[in-house]
């Protein structure tokens, strides 16, 4: 452990003592968290390697609430999906995006968070195909209109695939989260204008059976379409 490592630990530790150990540790570690840079992530990196689900989700929104970039972060935290710690690693992943740029933030607000961060962003979506997650994919498909097309559009595309597939795969039949994934892809397909997004949203029309995705769908597919 490095003399830099230890030092915040010993930081963190008199903010646990001063705040009682019997209170949420969890909610100092996201207080530390916010207040760190780049610097301190192994120190982040080392608390979560113990692998209390609690403490890990408030770090995640800690670092989400820095005024630093925190593409480094979000790399490290990639870094560890496989295996077992995939389905974590994904919803930590989501956690801290959620956070980052929640879904009632402005586009200028949301393009403002993720411009030092974007390459990192670009990164998960270039791994789309891995992520299992729908909540994940979804945030992801939220953001891709603020990617460079050469990233967003091919992504977008993979999720609309995928969604085809899985209805397909489920006679219709998708569960709850599949469904909200649903409903992000055919938002995000109607606002890039672009016809090449028409035919998954069809697909979903035509596959779907749940009534509220039928109908988003068939509004992107009309708006796609043109006059």
């Amino acid at each position: 452990m490095s003399s830099r490592t230890a030092t915040s630990l010993v930081l963190l530790g008199c903010l646990l003592l001063t705040g009682g150990v019997c209170q949420a540790a969890a909610l100092d570690w996201e207080a530390f968290a916010a207040a760190s840079g780049s610097s301190q992530d192994p120190v982040l990196m080392e608390a979560m390697a113990a692998r209390d689900l609690d403490t890990d989700i408030a770090i995640c929104k800690g670092v989400a609430r820095r005024a630093a970039p925190v593409g480094g972060f979000l790399e490290a935290l990639a870094a560890g999906h496989h295996g077992a710690d995939a389905a974590r690693t994904e919803l930590l992943l989501r956690v801290l995006l959620d956070v980052l740029v929640p879904a009632d933030m402005s586009d200028s607000e949301v393009a403002s968070r993720l411009g030092p961060n974007m390459a990192s962003v670009e990164a998960l979506m270039g791994r789309i195909a891995e992520w299992r997650d729908p909540q994940l994919v979804a945030v992801l498909v939220r953001l891709c209109r603020f990617a460079d097309p050469k990233v967003g559009l091919p992504t977008l595309m993979l999720v609309g695939t995928r969604i085809a597939r899985d209805l397909r795969k489920e006679r219709g039949q998708l569960t709850p989260q599949e469904v909200g994934l649903g409903l992000a892809f055919c938002d995000a397909a109607q606002r890039t204008g672009n016809m090449d997004f028409l035919q998954p949203c069809q697909q979903i029309v035509d596959l779907s059976q749940d009534a509220a995705l039928v109908e988003r769908a068939r509004t992107a597919s009309k708006v796609l379409a043109g006059p």
